[in-house]
């Protein structure tokens, strides 16, 4: 929650689509907030994932190694304006 988080938009009735307030500003702003914090999480997967394998624990070093990867590519998807929306209830 906060001022970036998509989760604060709306739903239109019985449709998919996000109500998107009066411009479209703060989607972009969210998705890039997201965008950012998913690639620093992968740099810091990845350099974890160096110093464990250096360690000889390699199956942590794999495990470290998908984080990174799942972390970059949602960033990716992030710039290119896709996002997942749950449209459960709030916690």
């Amino acid at each position: 929650m906060g001022y970036f988080a998509t989760t604060e938009h709306t739903f239109v009735e019985s449709s998919d689509r996000v109500d998107l307030g009066a411009s479209r500003k703060d989607i972009d702003s969210a998705l890039l907030y997201d965008a950012d914090r998913l690639t620093k999480a992968a740099v810091a997967s990845y350099l974890a994932s160096s110093q464990v394998a250096a360690g000889g624990h390699f199956t942590w070093s794999n495990i470290t190694l998908y984080y990174a990867r799942f972390h970059t590519i949602t960033a990716l998807l992030r710039l290119a304006g896709v996002a997942v929306v749950n449209r459960g209830q709030r916690l």
